[in-house]
C-alpha cells in the first residue's frame, strides 16, 4: 500500500489515528490538520496516496475537509480509498454519496478503524 493521508485538526486524535493505522500494519503515514494542507499534500503526492483517513468536522484552523479535496485526491489516484471520521452520522449517506469508501462515527473503537482499513483496502 502506498502513503495513508491522515486529516486531523485536534493534535491528540491526530497522533492516536497515527498510532492506530501504524498498529494496523500501515507504516508509510503523513498528517496534516486541515482540508488546506490536505489538498496541498495531494496535489505534491496524490499519485502515492493509498488512503485518506480524514475528520470531516469545520476545523477550527485552516478550512475543511471539502469535496474539492476528494476530487483532487480521486483525480491524482483514482484508486484512492476514503475514510471519513465524523460526529455527524446524520450526513453518512452524503459523505458517501460524494465518494467516501467508510464512513465511522466518532467516538469509536479502534478495532472499528481497524476493520475500516481492511474493509477499504484493495486486494494485494
Amino acid at each position: 500500500m502506498g502513503k495513508v493521508l491522515i486529516v486531523e485538526d485536534h493534535k491528540g486524535n491526530q497522533e492516536l489515528v497515527v498510532q492506530q493505522i501504524i498498529l494496523a500494519g500501515l507504516r508509510n503515514v503523513e498528517a496534516v490538520e486541515d482540508g488546506l494542507q490536505a489538498t496541498r499534500f495531494l496535489e505534491a503526492h496524490g499519485e502515492d496516496v493509498s488512503l485518506i483517513v480524514a475528520a470531516w468536522e469545520q476545523y477550527r484552523h485552516g478550512r475543511d475537509l471539502g469535496e474539492g479535496t476528494l476530487e483532487v485526491a480521486r483525480n491524482k489516484n483514482p484508486n484512492v480509498r476514503i475514510i471519513i471520521m465524523t460526529n455527524s452520522p446524520e450526513r453518512c449517506d452524503y459523505f458517501k454519496s460524494i465518494g467516501a469508501d467508510h464512513v465511522l462515527v466518532k467516538p469509536f473503537l479502534h478495532r472499528d478503524l481497524f476493520a475500516a482499513v481492511d474493509l477499504v483496502q484493495p486486494l494485494q
